[in-house]
Parts: structure tokens; C-alpha cells; sequence
């Protein structure tokens, strides 16, 4: 549960971005993989700004395997496109 460096560089840009749009945050919601709070601060690096952090382990991935597997037990078809 680590975020890549290339994750890191990523969200570094992208809170770059949204300073160059003017934009302010009061707070984050975030989960509580180390990996989510680790987006953030890259995140805040970039926006040169730390909005309060408000942790949600709602948030935290899932075993979609297991979920599509209890809502359709037969394997799904492959798709023919992207659609």
C-alpha cells in the first residue's frame, strides 16, 4: 500500500494544475490507505496549500472480484468494444 513515484509525480502535477485554475480547498476527504493519504499530499505539494483532511475508510477500494462475483456468479462475456 504504497503510492508510485510516478503516482506521486502525477498527483503533484495535478495539484499543480488546480493551482494554476485558482482553486482553494477547505478540505479532503480521503480514505485511509497509505497510498490515498500519500495522493493527497502530493496533491497539496502541487497546490502549495493542506486542506484539513477528513478520513473516510468508505473510501477504501474494494474487492471488486468478489462483488462482481456475489451480483453474477457466470463468467461475463468478453466485450467486442470499447462501448
Amino acid at each position: 500500500d504504497k503510492l508510485s513515484d510516478l503516482g506521486h509525480r502525477q498527483c503533484v502535477q495535478l495539484g499543480q494544475y488546480l493551482r494554476g485554475k485558482g482553486l482553494q480547498f477547505d478540505a479532503a476527504l480521503v480514505g485511509t490507505l497509505q497510498r490515498q493519504l500519500e495522493s493527497l499530499a502530493g496533491i497539496s505539494e502541487g497546490l502549495q496549500q493542506q486542506p484539513e483532511t477528513l478520513s473516510w475508510p468508505g473510501l477504501n477500494e474494494y474487492d471488486s472480484k468478489a462483488v462482481l462475483q456475489a451480483i453474477h456468479p457466470e463468467p461475463l462475456a468478453k466485450p467486442k468494444d470499447a462501448e
